[in-house]
């Protein structure tokens, strides 16, 4: 029995040795704690090495993935800046952590965060305050400028109506046209961008039955563009304008000659 005794100790020996080694490090937050990568996470964090902390614990869960406390540490780095980032890595904690204090503030961080992104992406929804800003001195200078349209429309329905409506006259020779305020163009203003913006998106096109209708002349023998214009009281220029193919030599008597609105 004693031989038997010398050679099965050494044996069962080399047998614990190898079974020992076989098995896996015992975990906890103790054992976390004293991961290499870990506590130099913990001294550049408390250095205010915020970047550096936040690689080393990187390099920590790299080394050892179950590493909760590790993720812990990033969640806090984390949740000023990048709130989605924290949240992950708090609630990976929570997936491993049996420490049921520590899982308890884990949950209300990751409250915190959800808050900070619902709040985050509302702010992004609403307009900046610059843009409200240049939109209010638009529509202001909007305003402003319509409002001068107007009193400029009033003022001029005002003299049309204490003017009583006459058919034209035509000027005698070597006398300009006098114009009629009952029969001429309401007063023109200064136009801006703003206006003309204006113009375009909110005022519709003028009636048909407001435009006034264009006349046709019949020539007649000796007559010439000049003659024509001052018969009925348009510039030459504005019935040539109207007439493109109108050529004082080769008109006919018999042609139409188109009358543009005075």
């Amino acid at each position: 029995m004693t031989f038997h005794f010398r050679f099965l100790l050494p044996l069962a020996a080399v047998l614990g040795l190898a079974l020992a080694g076989c098995m896996p490090p015992p975990t906890g937050a103790a054992n976390e704690e004293k991961e290499p990568y870990f506590r130099k996470g913990e001294e550049l964090a408390a250095s205010q090495d915020l970047p550096g902390a936040m690689d080393a614990f990187e390099k920590t869960l790299e080394v050892n993935p179950h590493n909760a406390l590790a993720h812990y540490r990033l969640g806090l780095l984390y949740e000023k800046e990048d709130p989605a980032t924290a949240m992950y890595h708090f609630n990976r904690f929570l997936k491993r952590s049996p420490d049921p204090a520590l899982a308890e503030r884990a949950r209300e961080r990751v409250t915190a965060c959800r808050t900070a992104l619902a709040q985050t992406v509302a702010l992004s929804m609403m307009p900046s305050t610059d843009r409200l800003q240049k939109e209010m001195e638009r529509l202001t200078l909007e305003n402003r400028d319509l409002k001068q349209r107007v009193d400029g429309w009033e003022k001029y329905a005002a003299r049309v109506q204490q003017q009583p409506a006459s058919p034209p006259e035509l000027p005698r020779s070597g006398e300009p046209a006098v114009p009629n305020l009952a029969t001429s163009a309401p007063p023109r203003l200064p136009e801006t961008p703003v206006l003309r913006e204006a113009q375009t998106r909110s005022e519709p096109p003028p009636p048909a039955e407001r435009m006034p209708a264009l006349r046709t002349h019949r020539v007649r023998s000796g007559e010439t563009p000049t003659s024509i214009a001052k018969k009925y009281n348009v510039n030459v220029n504005a019935l040539l304008r109207a007439n493109p193919r109108l050529e004082a030599r080769r008109m006919k008597p018999g042609d139409a000659v188109t009358i543009p609105a005075r």
